[in-house]
């Protein structure tokens, strides 16, 4: 039962640039009109008055030229978030695992455990596994992974939406039963314990290589995908994180160590 499922955490394995203006900031000449000479000298001795010295004022300068004005401003690049929407999916690849066998990587959050990559793709190297990306997406998201081999033997494989946090609770998953041969959206509250709740399921089975996936709208519909065909679709508008940003990511519950996966995409980073 997903409402009794707890997940131990372990740590991880593994504007523009402004430019400087060069301003030309030439200095006026704007000085004001000279001062006045001072008055001629008293005239000499004798029986007329020498004249009176005349010194007149400077010519005052020429107004000086302002300084250029600063350059255009950059065309800014198209920002914010984006509805989802149409042919799934939208998003591109995240991780081909195409590097040497190992951790994961620091791409994953601290709620990442139980996963290596092997020969190029994801093995499971516990009975539990999950591994979240740490950076948060838009509101509007998708995640999928290529399920390069199914393992029938484990309870879930599932994809998470808008994790809020590390109480492996509030959030969203596309969960895969193989032994039920069921597909199900559910949503996980953190009250005074982890309420899981289904909201849709089908039955439907999933076959080696296919593309498991999963999108959320900035509103909070959920849709669930095998192979880019919608096969469910739930209203989670009501929860309190519907319309907020999360974590995406995939894991294992009680896995035999059989599954092997490749290919997770997914995001719409802001």
């Amino acid at each position: 039962m997903r409402a009794v499922r707890l997940l131990a955490l372990l740590p991880l394995v593994g504007c523009t640039s402004l430019a400087g203006i060069d301003q030309d900031y030439r200095l006026a000449t704007d000085a004001s009109a000279g001062t006045g000479g001072a008055s001629g000298g008293v005239g000499g001795a004798g029986a007329v008055a020498g004249g009176g010295g005349v010194t007149t004022g400077g010519a005052g300068g020429a107004a000086g030229s302002g300084g250029a004005g600063g350059g255009l401003g950059g065309t800014g690049a198209v920002g914010g978030c984006v509805e989802l929407t149409g042919a799934f999916p939208q998003t591109g690849l995240r991780d081909e695992f195409n590097r040497p066998d190992g951790p994961l990587g620091t791409a994953y959050s601290v709620q990442s455990f139980g996963f290596a990559i092997a020969q190029n793709r994801v093995v499971t190297t516990q009975d539990t596994a999950l591994a979240e990306l740490k950076d948060p997406m838009c509101p509007s998201q998708e995640a999928y992974i290529t399920v390069w081999s199914v393992d029938v033997f484990a309870e879930e494989l599932f994809l998470r939406l808008r994790s809020q946090d590390t109480s492996d609770c509030n959030t969203v998953e596309v969960v895969y039963f193989p032994g039920e041969g069921k597909l199900g959206i559910y949503s996980c509250v953190l009250t005074s314990t982890k309420e899981w709740s289904e909201v849709a399921a089908v039955n439907i089975a999933l076959s080696n290589g296919a593309k498991l996936g999963g999108r959320v709208s900035s509103a909070g519909t959920v849709y669930a995908y095998d192979d880019g065909n919608e096969v469910l679709q739930a209203d989670l508008t009501h929860l309190p994180f519907a319309t907020q940003p999360g974590r995406i990511g995939f894991g294992w519950l009680h896995g035999s160590g059989s599954g092997v996966l490749d290919d997770f995409g997914g995001g719409n980073p802001p």
